[in-house]
């Protein structure tokens, strides 16, 4: 029989192991952007087509971060690799402190789950977790997308002096093939602001027009069946 003594002090054990984890990322996410230095966070949503695009996150940080807490800034870096092999991305490091996460998509629901999963996935930036909505309306040629995205970056601004707002970055893109009524997008976040950027754009259906051309084909072809054997004699 279980000692509940013992079960409970188990439990305890565990609480606040997770409790030491969380405030060690909290830790790291308050060096990384107190401390002196740059911090540049660009996030870019890519559509090639209406079934294929890619969520790509780029990180950049200054070296004195680096040099002032390493710990912190590995362990940070290290759960961004985690997190992207984990939804089946890609990591580039251009340097050891300039690194670009991608993760490719497939549908709408597939890049929200895949951008919950990357952002909120990290304790350390539990806090400043963007929020993305992704509503999809499937028409016969085209598709009707609606991009909601909500980001409260005020609560960096706690102990961070001033002059010290324009050395960190936070960068939104949205990018769609070149249409007269879709354009890409690009917003700028100020870490002292609640963000909320939403965009509409349509992204054609090669199958539905592909459809569309075999129907008015096989019509086209009746059409001129009938007409043919409606002038012979």
């Amino acid at each position: 029989m279980t000692n509940p003594l013992l079960h409970g002090s188990a439990i305890l054990r565990r609480s606040l192991l997770s409790f030491a984890a969380r405030l060690r990322w909290r830790i790291g996410l308050f060096l990384l952007l107190t401390l002196s230095g740059c911090v540049r966070s660009e996030t870019t949503i890519k559509f090639q087509s209406f079934n294929a695009g890619e969520l790509v996150q780029h990180i950049q940080l200054d070296p004195q971060l680096y040099q002032l807490d390493r710990p912190a800034v590995d362990r940070w870096l290290a759960s961004i690799e985690q997190r992207t092999q984990a939804l089946g991305g890609q990591l580039q490091h251009s340097s050891q402190l300039d690194l670009t996460a991608t993760l490719p998509f497939h549908t709408a629901q597939e890049l929200t789950d895949k951008f919950a999963a990357f952002f909120q996935g990290g304790s350390s930036a539990a806090a400043i977790a963007p929020q993305l909505r992704l509503q999809e309306s499937n028409f016969l040629l085209a598709s009707r997308y609606h991009l909601d995205y909500e980001v409260d970056l005020r609560s960096l601004t706690n102990g961070l002096a001033p002059d010290k707002f324009s050395d960190v970055f936070f960068d939104l893109a949205l990018q769609v093939p070149a249409r007269p009524w879709s354009l890409s997008q690009h917003w700028q976040l100020p870490i002292d602001e609640l963000h909320h950027p939403q965009a509409t754009f349509w992204i054609l259906n090669p199958l539905g027009i592909g459809g569309v051309m075999i129907i008015c084909l096989v019509a086209a072809a009746y059409w001129l069946q009938d007409r043919f054997f409606a002038t012979r004699p």
